[in-house]
């Protein structure tokens, strides 16, 4: 268990540790986002059993892979909309 709660809080803080270097690229915000719907899945993993008591259809264990989903999908949408700064040190080439 140490390592699974390990691996959750580390993921979030690279996260925000991820915000706090020059950005290189458009679009770096949207880790927020990302992160946003982390935090969602996570609320739903605690919910689980009170989730699925009020509706009776579906259980937080379920919403917790669905706003999993959600986040990996905007990790895609995010490098595909991204552009490269034109200051940053990612537009240098090296002879």
């Amino acid at each position: 268990m140490r390592l699974y709660a390990a691996v959750q809080a580390y993921s979030a803080l690279v996260l925000l540790v991820a915000l706090m270097f020059p950005a290189g690229y458009t679009r770096r915000w949207d880790l927020l986002v990302v992160l946003g719907f982390y935090v969602l899945a996570k609320i739903f993993e605690l919910l689980d059993k009170p989730i699925l008591s009020a509706s009776h259809v579906m259980s937080g264990h379920t919403l917790k892979h669905l706003s999993a989903a959600c986040a990996g999908y905007w990790i895609l949408r995010m490098l595909e909309k991204r552009e490269r700064l034109p200051w940053s040190n990612a537009s240098k080439t090296k002879p």
